[in-house]
């Protein structure tokens, strides 16, 4: 992706293990590493905005720039909880996709990875409200039959998808409650066109209804 030429801001950098933050939702994990520390610490400073993007290995304890997605996204950080031993429980909101132009490896010990990031919008290209809609209907159709196969989904979840929304909000509600690999959320974050998103989702939801069924 090239730089629209919008305003860059340089936030903390939180790296993510098997975990993927959306626009518009909130979520909670517990960080460990000092490095995940240090970005909280440094958000505290910062307006408590902070980047969260997830790594592309899992196993990697100590990642580098080079091993973060450029894609994630940018988070208010709500609250701070610390638990027994040296473990936090942080919650988070999320803001917005936001694109990685450049990392910042800690200079010093007691720093953490920043990020100059540019926020992004979403779009809707050459759709009618009538195909939209009509996505929407689709993607609850299949969420609800993905539901009655999967045992992991609360009907806190179920009954906010059927209340459904706004094609690009609904696909990332949707994508964040799917207990499916990074990579396929992934895909999902980096979609801005909101109809394609949607589309992606109900393929989604389609292939790993596919996989209940024949478990």
């Amino acid at each position: 992706m090239e730089t629209t030429g919008a305003e860059l801001k340089r936030l903390p950098v939180l790296p993510l293990r098997g975990l993927t933050a959306f626009p518009h939702m909130i979520i909670h994990f517990d960080v460990g590493r000092m490095m995940s520390i240090r970005a909280l610490e440094a958000s505290m400073k910062n307006g408590q905005m902070i980047f969260l993007t997830a790594q592309r290995e899992l196993k990697t304890d100590a990642p580098s720039p080079g091993d973060l997605y450029q894609m994630g996204t940018v988070c208010m950080v709500r609250q701070i909880l610390r638990l027994p031993g040296d473990n936090i429980r942080v919650l988070v909101e999320g803001r917005s996709r936001a694109l990685a132009h450049q990392f910042t490896a800690p200079e010093k010990d007691d720093d953490c990875i920043y990020a100059e990031v540019e926020e992004l919008s979403d779009y809707v290209i050459g759709v009618t409200e009538r195909r939209a809609q009509a996505l929407v209907r689709t993607a609850q159709e299949r969420f609800a039959e993905y539901a009655q196969n999967a045992s992991r989904i609360s009907q806190d979840v179920e009954l906010t998808v059927a209340e459904g929304g706004e094609p690009g909000w609904l696909a990332d509600y949707i994508a964040q409650n799917l207990p499916v690999e990074v990579e396929a959320k992934q895909e999902i974050l980096e979609e801005l066109n909101v109809t394609r998103r949607l589309a992606m989702v109900i393929r989604l939801l389609g292939e790993e209804t596919e996989i209940l069924k024949i478990e």
